[in-house]
């Protein structure tokens, strides 16, 4: 499987997209997606932008990210993209 960033904030296999540009900063992205490309559980958020000793943007990117903070974890599992 290859997942591709085709534009900041988007993710694709050149079929299903993930983004998170649509979800508010700090909350969670638990749930399924979109037409059972996959799903994410656990404790990270959405941000936006740089907070001091928190969350860095990714280089090169002005859209909403998916943060992990030190000792917590996001599981991914990716469904039939």
């Amino acid at each position: 499987m290859v997942i591709t960033s085709i534009e900041p904030g988007i993710l694709s296999n050149g079929g299903a997209e993930v983004t998170f540009n649509n979800l508010a900063i700090g909350s969670s992205p638990s749930g399924i997606l979109a037409g059972g490309a996959g799903s994410f559980s656990g404790n990270g958020t959405i941000q936006l932008g740089t907070t001091s000793g928190q969350y860095a943007t990714p280089f090169g990117d002005i859209s909403k990210y998916l943060a992990i903070q030190a000792g917590q974890q996001e599981v991914i599992k990716f469904g039939h993209l």
